[in-house]
């Protein structure tokens, strides 16, 4: 009679990690947050020089279709280095870098005017729409009157 004097266990595969879902920024749309579905890109963080990986914001056929519409955009009105603000009047050359942004819709990819970067990012950060505009308006309308 042979004795084992070890018993080894068979080890179970190892259960790969959820892969969480994202959602995406323009259609709405729910995907597995993985480079099947999502851009992959590197962030550089230049106070202490790490690199950090994230996903886009928009899924792949979302972001090609906003590739192809800003190239378009800048085919047909470009950067101006000339001219004001068509929100703030603010003179291009007046600008740090001395030149206008393309403000397009996100929705209809349709050419809305050149904006300096304060009225493109503000307006961006409203929401991109009248209904953000006019909140923040009625909130000033409103703190003003204290």
């Amino acid at each position: 009679m042979q004795l084992e004097l070890f018993y080894v266990e068979a080890k179970k595969p190892e259960l790969e990690e959820e892969t969480r879902a994202k959602k995406c920024n323009c259609c709405g749309e729910e995907y597995p947050e993985t480079e099947e579905y999502f851009y992959k890109a590197i962030r550089y963080h230049r106070k202490n020089g790490t690199h950090k990986q994230f996903f886009h914001p928009k899924c792949i056929p979302c972001h090609n279709k906003a590739t192809i519409v800003q190239h378009r955009l800048q085919e047909e009105y470009g950067h101006r280095k000339y001219g004001k603000c068509d929100c703030c009047g603010v003179p291009a050359s007046e600008l740090k870098g001395g030149k206008l942004h393309l403000d397009h819709c996100h929705q209809t990819g349709e050419y809305r005017g050149h904006l300096c970067g304060s009225c493109n990012r503000g307006i961006g950060l409203l929401g991109d729409n009248l209904s953000g505009v006019l909140m923040a308006v009625e909130y000033m309308k409103k703190v003003n009157k204290k």
